[in-house]
């Protein structure tokens, strides 16, 4: 079982600590893109397209979300979850405020307000079985938009986030050795 650490009272993570936060959730959400991508290509049922939506809704709030906590924890990390939540339109709107972007295309908005729909209604229609499976067909959800969007929005950050990282992985040589880490050889 994986050890945790359990904290009462008020705390703030240190600097490094907010950034760790952000890199996890960007990271998080990038696995869950791929994860859509790769099933998207390896698989073709309508099951099977329910989940590949799911994961592509939850790689973008995931990713925006994480992108939008580097960029100013204090002032996100509240909002994250009451006003915006899991939805994609708002959190949309809000990234292209936070990173001075033109808004987010009226095509683009339309898709992303189909996929909101299906994702973040109280119902959670991507995530459980309900009786809309019977007349929405999942390979019918338009996201081509939305999975070309997001891979820029990835490709940039991957380009910036290196410049700005305060905090960069230890070098080779500073890795703890197998002894300090307590790992059976």
């Amino acid at each position: 079982m994986p050890k945790t650490v359990a904290l009462s009272g008020r705390c703030s993570p240190t600097p490094k600590g907010k950034r760790l936060v952000g890199m996890s959730m960007y990271s998080k959400g990038k696995a869950f893109v791929g994860a859509a991508l790769l099933l998207d290509s390896q698989c073709a049922s309508e099951p099977t397209d329910y989940v590949v939506l799911y994961l592509l809704c939850q790689g973008f709030e995931v990713t925006l979300k994480g992108l939008l906590l580097l960029r100013d924890y204090d002032r996100f990390e509240g909002r994250l979850q009451k006003p915006i939540g899991h939805n994609l339109v708002k959190l949309a709107n809000s990234a292209s405020k936070a990173f001075g972007i033109k808004p987010v295309s009226p095509a683009l908005m339309n898709e992303l307000a189909g996929v909101n729909s299906l994702y973040s209604s109280p119902t959670q229609f991507l995530r459980y079985g309900n009786e809309h499976d019977i007349p929405v067909d999942p390979r019918t959800v338009t996201r081509n938009r939305i999975f070309h969007r997001l891979a820029a929005v990835i490709r940039l950050a991957e380009r910036e986030l290196p410049k700005s990282d305060p905090y960069p992985a230890r070098p080779p040589s500073a890795q703890l050795s197998p002894q300090r880490q307590n790992i059976p050889q």
